[in-house]
């Protein structure tokens, strides 16, 4: 088990992986002004591959912190977006 923190405030202390979804909002900002639908397939990819992501650090971040991690998860119940997801 590792023995440093987890965050637990800031923007961290509402969601765990808050900046996917900043990440998210940059890539619907380079999408919103294009006119072809097949533009938004950007932001369709990025959002599927940062969902998938989320899953996927966390069972690495389970593995690694161990009990630390799980209580983590109980102080902080959203994944992506507070009180959403």
């Amino acid at each position: 088990m590792k023995e440093s923190q987890l965050l637990t405030s800031g923007f961290w202390g509402m969601a765990r992986h808050m900046n996917y979804f900043a990440e998210q909002n940059i890539a619907l900002s380079y999408v919103l002004p294009c006119t072809g639908y097949i533009s938004y397939m950007y932001f369709v990819f990025t959002f599927v591959f940062m969902i998938h992501r989320v899953f996927r650090d966390e069972e690495k971040c389970r593995a690694k912190y161990g009990q630390g991690f799980v209580l983590y998860c109980q102080k902080v119940p959203y994944r992506f977006l507070p009180h959403i997801f």
